[in-house]
């Protein structure tokens, strides 16, 4: 008896350890250098209402300027930060089974996420589209983002993302700003 409790206790605890040692998914992505959606350009700017510029991107570091609308500004560059939100599957599909949970962080395009799913980062296709009818897809819930009949799992939360812009100034002051809807001349198509 004595011998078949240690050999359980020995065939527990390289688990245990194995499951200490399980990847944890990050709670935001940064996308450097990212211009995110098709047609988004980077240059020439204006303001389409008064904003602040910050330090940092981050609006708890200091204010280094404050634009008026109308204002003429370059748009040097950004960065997106993706929180993870929760995909909860509710039927089967593919390798998935109703109960798996993939994390999705961010909108690739043309149906691709890139997604979380145990202790993987991969890209994904046509999971389900973010563009219907006009809807603000960085805000919606799934329902309203595919077909009922078409979709197998649910989002938790809304996708989550944060755009930060780099900008400067006609005086050279460059800072940064969340509010992209703050500024027109942002979508260049050839």
């Amino acid at each position: 008896m004595k011998l078949q409790a240690l050999w359980g206790i020995a065939l527990l605890v390289p688990i245990l350890a194995a499951a200490e040692n399980k990847p944890v998914p990050p709670t935001v992505i940064e996308w450097k250098n990212a211009c995110p959606y098709r047609g988004c350009s980077y240059g020439s700017w204006r303001t389409t209402k008064d904003t602040a510029l910050y330090k940092e991107s981050d609006s708890s570091s200091p204010v280094v300027a404050r634009l008026n609308r109308g204002e003429p500004v370059t748009a040097i560059t950004g960065n997106v930060y993706f929180k993870p939100t929760k995909f909860k599957v509710v039927k089967p599909h593919g390798s998935y089974k109703p109960g798996d949970v993939i994390l999705f962080y961010s909108y690739l395009g043309e149906g691709r996420f890139r997604a979380w799913h145990n202790g993987i980062f991969f890209d994904t296709d046509h999971l389900f589209s973010p563009f219907r009818d006009g809807i603000d897809w960085w805000n919606s819930p799934l329902d309203e983002l595919c077909d009922k009949n078409d979709c197998w799992g649910k989002l938790e939360t809304p996708l989550q993302a944060t755009w930060w812009i780099q900008i400067k100034t006609k005086d050279g002051t460059t800072g940064w700003s969340s509010e992209y809807l703050a500024f027109e001349d942002r979508h260049k198509f050839p």
